[in-house]
């Protein structure tokens, strides 16, 4: 199964509720969701950095589909 953009945000827009975010606490989120394996590994592979919005992780992830 692919991972869309869409299946991502379901699992990590909950972190960005309070401000910025580190792939750190994406990935602490996505975990709390049930989130598959696949997931986390986008999640890993992201720059260490803060992200305002999940719109600033997209650039990193320019092949992954918005939708299924």
């Amino acid at each position: 199964m692919t991972t869309t953009r869409t299946q991502l945000l379901d699992h990590i827009e909950a972190a960005f509720g309070h401000g910025p975010v580190t792939s750190d606490e994406m990935r602490e989120a996505a975990l709390a969701t049930g989130a598959d394996p696949d997931v986390l590994f986008l999640l890993d592979a992201l720059p260490d950095r803060q992200y305002s919005s999940p719109r600033e992780i997209w650039p990193h992830l320019p092949d992954l589909p918005v939708g299924g």
